[in-house]
């Protein structure tokens, strides 16, 4: 179980149908504030047509040829040991991460470089 402090990735978890009810009561809400039938209406369709673009069920990467580096010059590395965690952060972390490799939105890395990572108990 991941500790309620840890923000997670959302991955949809609902019936088929509650999804749907949810696409059309958040779908409702994005035009909800169009005075004109047949602009609410074209709206509604251009959203539709493109749902892809807005499903927000499962992480999703866009993908680009461009290549990014991040030049250090000569500053020597800056390399930091990890903070020291209960038993509970250190698994809710390791969960954390495997499904940001598993969704392609990490990956392991070799470089001297690294920063520590600090879990925060979330407010309310």
């Amino acid at each position: 179980m991941i500790p309620p402090y840890v923000n997670t990735i959302k991955n949809s978890t609902q019936g088929t149908s509650s999804i749907a009810n949810d696409i059309k009561r958040t779908l409702d809400q994005a035009v909800e504030h169009i005075v004109n039938l047949q602009k609410k209406t074209e709206t509604r369709n251009i959203i539709r047509k493109f749902k892809k673009i807005f499903d927000t069920s499962s992480p999703t990467i866009a993908l680009t040829p461009i290549h990014h580096t991040t030049p250090t010059g000569d500053h020597p590395r800056i390399n930091s040991v990890p903070y020291r965690g209960s038993l509970q952060q250190q698994q809710g972390l390791k969960k954390i991460i495997d499904q940001l490799e598993k969704s392609n939105q990490t990956r392991l890395s070799s470089s001297p470089w690294s920063s520590p990572v600090l879990l925060i108990k979330k407010k309310g």
